[in-house]
């Protein structure tokens, strides 16, 4: 049995060798896994998405704990099937969630609390630390060199080095923690995937399928002018024949309605672009764009590129992508720098 305590550390620091073992206790069923543990991973990967901080409420007592602990490899599991981008995401939520929790318990302000959560954290990672003096902890090189940190204030030639030790205040040791956090999860991934059950590979394409639309909606929408030349083929060439006149399906109608929604195109854009298509009723494609974009209480995705495959929208046979909007999404990113697109994360 672990303590309340054991619990608690686990589930702030999951990455943590007390998380692996209060994991390998529990020996999570796969095969039956309850609905809160499920709930509690998307939550998870839905941070990983932002890059942000997650530090749920938790209500309850060991069992709530246990929930959150156990989500974590699960939700290393759902991420495991989806684009290895998303790898170094997760694992920044990670950090950023550790740097919380150190900053919360060890420093307020300028005014010192307590040295035990950064001392704990280190000695379950079997850190070799000491402390200096009340402001300066110090590890050792061989410790410190273990990874290479992204932070430019942690490099080897920034520090104080001495008899093989390494100076640290205690906010650079919060952010060597934070950065090792980083490391530790980003090494993981991906998770042998091969023995998984089929239902979470399923699971893992609902929550992707629901939640990069949602993100691509949140940072976009106002990013400006709308680039068709960016589009996917399938939808550059449905767009394309709604914009000439043409007759385009039920099935495509609703693919690019749904895809200029999701990529931030005003609502009244939308229902111009129909203006030109044979038995053009304003009042009626109105109501249908206003529905799909959410007014019914159901904002309704675009197809992912299975689907556009299957109606026939999509010639390609080889491609990287699983949905329209995350290839126009990663077209945008890659014209940023060029055109000086803002792709700060919230």
């Amino acid at each position: 049995m672990f303590s309340e305590t054991e619990l608690e550390f686990a589930q702030k620091y999951p990455f943590s060798n007390t998380a692996k073992k209060i994991i390998k206790k529990e020996d999570l069923d796969l095969e039956n896994l309850p609905e809160s543990i499920k709930q509690a991973a998307k939550i998870k990967i839905g941070h990983a998405f932002s890059q942000t901080s997650y530090t749920p409420k938790i209500i309850g007592h060991k069992d709530s704990l246990k929930d959150e602990i156990l989500a974590f490899p699960l939700a290393k599991i759902l991420i495991s099937f989806m684009p290895d981008s998303l790898f170094d995401k997760f694992a920044s939520s990670v950090r950023e969630t550790t740097k919380n929790y150190l900053q919360e318990e060890s420093v307020s302000g300028k005014e010192k609390k307590s040295l035990e959560p950064l001392l704990d954290l280190a000695q379950d990672l079997n850190l070799k630390v000491s402390i200096e003096d009340e402001k300066i902890l110090s590890i050792n090189v061989t410790d410190f060199l273990d990874f290479v940190p992204d932070k430019k204030d942690l490099k080897l030639v920034n520090q104080q080095v001495e008899n093989g030790k390494i100076f640290l205040t205690l906010n650079d040791f919060i952010d060597f923690l934070s950065e090792k956090s980083f490391h530790l999860v980003l090494e993981s991934l991906p998770v042998d995937i091969k023995q998984i059950p089929l239902e979470l590979k399923k699971l893992s394409k609902e929550i992707y399928s629901e939640l990069q639309p949602k993100f691509v909606k949140k940072h976009f929408k106002n990013t400006g002018k709308i680039k068709p030349e960016l589009f996917p083929d399938c939808m550059q060439n449905i767009y394309s024949q709604l914009m000439s006149g043409k007759n385009v399906s039920h099935f495509g109608r609703f693919a690019i309605a749904t895809f200029l929604n999701q990529i931030g195109m005003p609502k009244e854009n939308i229902v111009q672009m129909f203006s030109k298509t044979p038995n053009w009723n304003e009042k009626t494609t109105r109501y249908q764009v206003e529905m799909l974009s959410g007014k019914s209480g159901t904002e309704y995705n675009a197809p992912a590129c299975d689907k556009m495959r299957s109606a026939g929208f999509c010639t390609k046979t080889h491609c990287n992508e699983k949905h329209p909007v995350t290839y126009y999404f990663n077209q945008l990113k890659k014209t940023s720098k060029k055109e000086g697109f803002n792709d700060k994360r919230s």
